[in-house]
């Protein structure tokens, strides 16, 4: 229970000395000057709260001191002597204390690629005695340490086998090969991995061809291409199974850049105006499927909209529903600024080659297709989830310009599809890609079991049977 507040009594300066001195009369000096000294304080406090000349921080420093001060630094610990006593007045600091293991600012679940080693106690096991009681020791959850090296993308190991020779016969004899010596020289994650920095981070071949030649593991780049070709085309059957369940979605977004393909940009040139195709670009697709989402790769007043469009989703609106919704709220607002920009254009109050007559007749050409949530169910707002995915290709266009041959396209598109499609349902590309070359029969046989939303519960199943 908290005590009450105590009465507060206030003395003036001639009823405080008055009340000193009959104290000092009647206690012996060493608690005077301690109730002296006490009575000084308290009416120095008082007299600085009521007048507002120090704050509750100054008052607490003042009181208690300052908490920059460390323990340490106010009362230094003696350093030993060579006989194992304190030498007082030593100022030598302790030693800080070293920071707790696996307690980094990422978990240890984030590293979903670690190589994981299991560490067994060296003398005790679940179900053994307690050695300090008696009881019976149980596994619990084990306590986890993550430690990164650094090392190249791609490494190599050197097999030397030892040669000896007959004096007399001359006869030779050659060290037998161990197991892993005797496999392809490329092991088949090599491509996956190329397929990753080329498809899923954008790098050049010829990047990766320097930095490789920097840790001493050449990897060429016409190498590099045999070996994500050889990686992408045995799994076709995935992207066409991506493409049927795609084809069935409700919903689809859409968005293209413009592609350079060497070879095909030499047929343009070559036929000249007969030319059938004249542009090349890049479409990514996204399917919306509800809870999953398929990636594919083929050769102001707005501000109230979405505020509108935010609304039906905190309400959980039908296609309908929401609909109706924005047909009541939105459709005001966009007319409004239909009419603005019309007025603008053809009042000429803004010059049409400026940077906001280009915009507002962009915008005008496109109104159909822009305002299509006003006239079909479950229609987006916008295709920012396209325009975002389309990145993958221009990040590729960027950094390496365009790609040789057709051929090369489809891998590309191959490579970026998959990856894009393992970001979206949150799962790793390179296990994915690893999944699939280690059950590339039952991947061909039923490619729709083995899509990067349900293939972990196919290799579950296996498992189990």
């Amino acid at each position: 229970m908290a005590k009450p507040a105590p009465e507060v009594i206030r003395l003036s300066p001639a009823q405080l000395e008055g009340l000193v001195a009959e104290l000092r009369a009647h206690l012996p000096a060493a608690v005077f000057e301690l109730v002296h000294t006490a009575l000084l304080t308290l009416q120095w406090v008082l007299e600085a709260m009521e007048l507002k000349t120090t704050t509750i921080a100054r008052l607490k420093r003042v009181l208690f001191g300052s908490k920059s001060e460390k323990t340490a630094q106010l009362f230094p610990q003696a350093a030993p002597t060579p006989n194992g006593a304190a030498e007082a007045g030593s100022s030598t600091p302790a030693a800080p204390k070293p920071k707790r293991r696996g307690h980094g600012r990422r978990g240890a679940q984030s590293y979903t690629g670690a190589r994981k080693v299991d560490v067994p106690h060296p003398h005790l096991q679940a179900g053994d005695p307690c050695p300090d009681c008696g009881g019976h020791l149980s596994d619990k959850t084990p306590v986890r340490v993550v430690c990164i090296q650094a090392q190249p993308s791609f490494h190599a190991t050197l097999y030397q086998a030892q040669v000896l020779r007959c004096n007399r016969c001359q006869k030779v004899f050659t060290a037998p090969w161990p197991a892993d010596a005797l496999r392809a020289k490329y092991d088949p994650g090599v491509g996956d991995m190329l397929g990753l920095h080329r498809f899923g981070l954008g790098v050049p071949m010829y990047r990766t061809a320097r930095w490789q030649q920097d840790v001493g593991v050449p990897l060429p780049a016409s190498t590099q291409w045999e070996l994500m070709a050889a990686a992408a085309e045995p799994r076709q059957p995935i992207c066409e199974a991506m493409t049927q369940v795609a084809a069935q979605a409700t919903l689809i977004h859409t968005d293209d850049t413009t592609m350079r393909v060497q070879s095909l940009r030499r047929e343009i040139a070559q036929a000249g105006e007969q030319a059938q195709r004249t542009g090349i670009f890049t479409t990514s697709l996204i399917a919306d499927l509800g809870e999953h989402r398929v990636a594919l790769y083929f050769i102001e007043s707005l501000r109230e909209v979405y505020g509108y469009d935010a609304q039906a989703r905190e309400q959980n609106l039908s296609d309908d529903q929401r609909l109706r919704f924005h047909q009541e709220h939105s459709q005001p607002v966009l007319d409004q600024l239909h009419q603005w920009m019309t007025d603008q254009i053809e009042q000429k109050r803004v010059e049409p080659n400026s940077g906001l007559g280009q915009a507002i007749q962009y915008m005008l050409k496109r109104w159909e297709r822009l305002t299509r949530f006003l006239k079909i169910p479950g229609a987006p707002l916008d295709n920012n989830i396209a325009e975002r995915a389309i990145k993958s290709a221009i990040l590729h266009r960027k950094n390496s310009l365009s790609f040789k041959t057709l051929r090369g396209a489809k891998v590309g598109d191959f490579f970026m599809s998959v990856i894009q499609t393992c970001r979206l349902n949150g799962a790793n590309p390179f296990q994915y890609f690893k999944t699939l070359r280690e059950h590339a029969q039952e991947m061909r046989q039923n490619p729709f079991a083995w899509l990067p939303w349900n293939f972990r519960q196919t290799l579950d199943a296996l498992d189990s049977s």
